[in-house]
């Protein structure tokens, strides 16, 4: 979020440009479609035939989760708008899809990088949705858990 709040976006060239094929109501669009798109750090320009190219992605996005992004943003831009809270919208749902899930195996490094990346947020404590991050157990508890206590 700090990133695409930021005046100054940080793109990341991409090595094979991405190329997105849209309906023909969405390419109506373009104009302000493409408009978003720079101004959240894409350079996205018209392929023409209902095509859109990517030549660079913001920097805080792999080249998957930046195609993704675009593409969904591009699906529902005619029904939801490409406003700013739009926009927000979905860039929460693509820190929550992309989140570690359970089950999810992760190195010591990885470990800690989040935790590192978790105090460094605005709200440490919940996920954009109002999910606790982390939870705090007292001793009593986990005696209780394994039956200890």
């Amino acid at each position: 979020m700090a990133v695409y709040y930021s005046s100054e976006k940080i793109r990341q060239p991409v090595l094979s440009p991405i190329i997105i094929n849209v309906s023909a109501d969405v390419y109506q669009l373009k104009d302000e479609l493409l408009e978003a798109l720079s101004s959240m750090g894409y350079d996205i320009g018209d392929f023409g035939g209902g095509s859109f190219i990517i030549r660079e992605i913001p920097s805080f996005m792999n080249t998957k989760e930046a195609q993704e992004f675009a593409v969904s943003f591009c699906e529902t831009a005619e029904t939801c708008g490409y406003q700013n809270d739009t926009v927000i919208d979905k860039l929460i749902m693509k820190s929550c899809k992309s989140a570690v899930k359970s089950g999810d195996r992760l190195s010591e490094m990885e470990i800690s990088s989040l935790i590192d990346e978790l105090a460094n947020c605005d709200n440490p404590y919940s996920c954009p949705h109002g999910r606790p991050t982390f939870i705090k157990i007292t001793k009593y508890d986990a005696e209780r858990a394994f039956k200890r206590k």
